[in-house]
Parts: structure tokens; C-alpha cells; sequence
């Protein structure tokens, strides 16, 4: 992708110059090979709230029961995904094939610098699992449209976990990366 940047000169003229995007590398928030320490990739918190059973780590990947009311959070480094030109949540799951679904929670502050101030979080629904793992990539602009502040993400969390199975049901997670529009293949859609 190409942008273009207009330049003042001196004598009151504008030029115009190409300017080409940086490269934008997927950011690998959690692979799971800490989870037996609860941290993700940064050394930062990434468990449940205690509440979840059977849940084991795996190469790559965690795999659990949730209960009513259990959660999985994730704490990264307040992130600002304009500047790094983030566009998506990327993870891979494995929810139940009949009437599963989770939601996701973004949570942001007001501002990077100001981390006493009050965190806001927005939250989507994902849902229409096959029962296998699945990669999903949720567009920060559906939790920008929501109120979130893309310029200060301090967290993840998956809540409200969904199973007409009678929370019997082993989910998984893995691979919890923030990605750019360059990162996704075309066949998964922009």
C-alpha cells in the first residue's frame, strides 16, 4: 500500500511524495508457552479468574472448561494500534459446533500516559463454531465504533463463554496476536 504525504515547501507550494507503508509484522501477544507461569509473550498476566477447570497448557495453546462467569484476560503493554497500524484481534479457538459463543472484551484508558484514569471496555460476540479450531481476526474498528480508544489497548478479555453442553465442553485458545491489513490473506476477507 502506497500513501501519500504532502510536503510545504518554501516558497508556499505543496509537492506530493509517495511514501510507502512500513512493514507491519503480526504481533504475537501470547503463543501460550508461559501459561504454566500465567504470562503471556511480555511477562504480562494471562490466566483465567480461577474459576475454569481442566485447564491445561499445550504447546502453543490452553485448552479449558469454563464455567458461569469464568474469564480469560490478557494484559499487554498499553498499545497504541494507530501508531503501529493495527487493525485486527487475531486468535484461534475451538468453541462448540452448536449455539457456542464467547465475548470478547477490549479493554483501553484514556490515554497511555495517564494509567490511574478509568479503563473503558467494549465488547463483540463471536460465535458459529465448528467444534475444531478456527482462526478468527476481529477488526478494531468494530470496538472503535463502540467508544474504544485504539490509541491505549491494555487488555483482552473472553467472557461470557456460551455451550448448550452443560459447560462440558473443552474449549481452546492460542495464538494471540494483533495483525495488519497485510497480514490477512485474501481468501479470509477484509
Amino acid at each position: 500500500m502506497v500513501r501519500f504525504a504532502t510536503t510545504l515547501l518554501a516558497a508556499g507550494l505543496f509537492a506530493s511524495r509517495a511514501i510507502a507503508r512500513t512493514v507491519c509484522p503480526p504481533w504475537q501477544i501470547d503463543n501460550f508457552e508461559l501459561a504454566e507461569v500465567q504470562q503471556n509473550n511480555y511477562g504480562y498476566k494471562a490466566s483465567d479468574d480461577g474459576t475454569m477447570t481442566n485447564l491445561t497448557s499445550h504447546i502453543g495453546s490452553i485448552s479449558f472448561v469454563p464455567h458461569s462467569g469464568s474469564t480469560f484476560t490478557e494484559e499487554i503493554p498499553c498499545t497504541n494500534a494507530i501508531t503501529l497500524e493495527y487493525d485486527y484481534l487475531s486468535y484461534t479457538i475451538k468453541g462448540p459446533a452448536r449455539a457456542g459463543s464467547v465475548t470478547i472484551e477490549l479493554q483501553t484508558r484514556h490515554n497511555c500516559f495517564k494509567p490511574l484514569k478509568p479503563m473503558r471496555s467494549t465488547q463483540v460476540i463471536d460465535m458459529h463454531f465448528d467444534g475444531e479450531l478456527i482462526e478468527r481476526q476481529i477488526p478494531f474498528k468494530i470496538f472503535e465504533d463502540q467508544g474504544a480508544n485504539l490509541r491505549s489497548i491494555t487488555g483482552i478479555k473472553w467472557l461470557n463463554f456460551q455451550d448448550d453442553q452443560g459447560e462440558t465442553f473443552e474449549w481452546s485458545l492460542a495464538n494471540i496476536r494483533f495483525l495488519c491489513d497485510d497480514n490477512i490473506p485474501p481468501t479470509q476477507g477484509r
